[in-house]
């Protein structure tokens, strides 16, 4: 199912630097060929991350299956002369990295698109800049399209005198008066557009606020300052041309190479339409798929609940795992659902989606049909809201709660009342690595200090029994695994600030971090009888680092650097 040429072509380069070890001279070539493995590595630690999170030397691959794990004499006992065999020198192996949460076709676009990532445009003189760029390569009339600004971090103490501390339409009219602009925030639940795109969308100041979004309206003049939240960008998302928003096949074939160069061997795309899936189709299809994809498909998919199919539903390489649901926005934004007020803005509690009727009787149609569900809740008001919906349906059904493995999405802002219940209810907790850290410099502002303390609480669930698995939530944060992690074992950014870590009490062991990216996750996307872990019989969809991971300091994991990526077998990134 892999990109034959591209596999053989890197397989090719890596072997040619290779010193081969010898063959074995030992009885065990008998004739046996078709028996002996095709791939060993060898003289490596191999993280098994199984039940016992055994610690190998050595790994036996046949074909696409893992036939043997032990030591290296062990290993060297098996080798026959069509092996391939690679010495990795003391490098660590494991389980391939999987994203259970993360937007691989929207990452693919945004690097097509403008980006308005802090890290490129951190004031907004530069935001704005960065689209006067785009305008010079455009005729009149082009939709200019981007992602990644976040409001908190636009430098606004350059200027004092400005009441509205977002992006607005009138920053983007001084540069871009005849192209309609669009651009997302990071997060995904707010964008901003100019006033080309506005009347082409009929926003005005009398348009009514559409439910479960809001309109940003100038308080003084009722003018809408161009920002938009949740549904509301809807207004503009669809009169945008199709070919503007969508990923493309040649975008796609870039970012697996990306992906597979992080050492992804899987990933979870969160919120999947007809198109995403017909584009992950069109590689499989070609033999270009070179990553395992599953689908949250997105709610209201009328055609899929026809086929009445049960989750998870298609192959080893491509799958439906579930639905995804929104049950609210997001904490920067302030549009995360919370039980009580903003603190940093009294007057909001942020936006529910839906009521609980309405999520009830989603979940319950999804449950009737056999599929997992799988919702988006950030603040505390959507996680209440999410696990009192899920047990109402598995009761309205006779069903026991969490036959589907339901999963909550992102789990930012909670409780103990609310950990207490997701354990119960077994819903696994899809957390993102790096989402503490990003917040960090601002998440208590919104919350409060009483709030905060269940907040990113990563270790409170953990040891309170509910089911963790791990994502990235690309483009939103870095999709690359090694980054994650180091954040997330040392609640800190890649720089070391802040000096104790935002969130220290909350941080996880280096083994629980390989864990959320490999067997937990597995579990969360119904794999773990074939993927997860390197036992015999599972695929071998495996990483290769250039040093310990476990050994190395906390905050030198992001450094390694990965070696190679073999997915079914086959050597597919060195």
């Amino acid at each position: 199912m892999t990109n034959h040429i591209f596999s053989a072509l890197v397989a090719s380069m890596f072997l040619l630097s290779l010193t081969l070890s010898p063959f074995s001279a030992s009885g065990v070539q008998k004739g046996l060929d078709s028996v002996l493995p095709d791939l060993v590595l060898l003289s490596g630690k191999i993280i098994t991350v199984d039940e016992n999170f055994r610690i190998a030397e050595a790994v036996a691959i046949k074909g696409n299956k893992i036939v043997a794990v032990g030591s290296d004499a062990e290993i060297r006992e098996l080798i026959g002369p069509r092996t391939t065999v690679i010495e990795l020198n003391g490098g660590s192996v494991l389980p391939g990295f999987e994203d259970s949460h993360i937007h691989l076709q929207s990452t693919a676009t945004m690097m097509g698109g403008v980006n308005v990532h802090p890290d490129v445009a951190p004031d907004i003189d530069a935001f704005v800049e960065r689209v006067a760029e785009r305008v010079k390569r455009l005729s009149p009339g082009d939709w200019i399209i981007g992602r990644g600004w976040d409001q908190d971090k636009m430098g606004w103490i350059k200027y004092p005198e400005r009441e509205i501390k977002w992006p607005t339409r009138w920053d983007l009219d001084k540069v871009s008066p005849n192209n309609p602009v669009f651009l997302t925030r990071i997060c995904g639940h707010a964008a901003v557009a100019n006033s080309k795109a506005l009347e082409m969308a009929g926003i005005t100041k009398d348009t009514p606020q559409p439910k479960g979004g809001e309109i940003q309206k100038d308080t003084k003049t009722g003018e809408p300052t161009g920002v938009l939240f949740e549904h509301a960008m809807d207004l503009v998302v669809y009169i945008i041309p199709a070919k503007e928003l969508q990923c493309t096949y040649d975008d796609l074939q870039a970012i697996f190479e990306r992906a597979l160069a992080a050492g992804i061997t899987y990933v979870q795309e969160a919120a999947a339409g007809p198109r995403e899936l017909a584009l992950y189709e069109e590689a499989l299809r070609r033999g270009e798929l070179p990553i395992r994809v599953g689908l949250m498909m997105s709610e209201g998919q009328v055609e899929l609940k026809k086929l009445r199919i049960s989750s998870p539903f298609g192959n080893e390489w491509l799958r439906i795992n579930g639905f995804k649901f929104f049950s609210d926005g997001a904490l920067g934004a302030r549009t995360a659902a919370l039980r009580e007020p903003y603190t940093d803005k009294p007057d909001t509690k942020g936006i529910l989606i839906y009521s609980l009727e309405e999520l009830t009787d989603l979940y319950t149609e999804a449950h009737r049909l056999g599929i997992q569900c799988c919702t988006h809740a950030i603040g505390d008001a959507a996680a209440e809201m999410v696990l009192e919906a899920n047990r109402a349906s598995y009761e309205a059904l006779g069903i026991p709660v969490g036959t589907y493995r339901d999963r909550m999405e992102h789990c930012q802002i909670l409780g103990p009342d609310i950990i207490k219940e997701m354990a119960e209810q077994g819903m696994i907790a899809s957390i993102q690595f790096s989402f503490a850290t990003s917040d960090g410099p601002w998440a208590e502002n919104r919350v409060g200090p009483e709030r905060i303390k269940y907040s990113y609480c990563w270790r409170k669930l953990l040891d309170n029994g509910v089911p963790l698995a791990g994502g990235t939530d690309s483009p939103v944060e870095d999709y690359v695994p090694l980054v994650g992690i180091q954040k997330i074992v040392t609640s800190k950014n890649l720089d070391g600030t802040p000096e104790g870590g935002y969130y220290p009490e909350e941080v996880l062991t280096v083994e629980e971090a390989i864990k959320l990216y490999t067997i937990w996750s597995a579990y969360a996307n119904w794999q773990e009888d074939y993927l997860g872990s390197i036992e015999i019989g599972k695929l071998a969809d495996l990483v290769v680092l250039s040093g310990d991971i476990l050994s190395v300091p906390h905050d030198q994991i992001a450094q390694l650097e990965v070696v190679m990526t073999i997915v079914d077998g086959e050597i597919v990134y060195s």
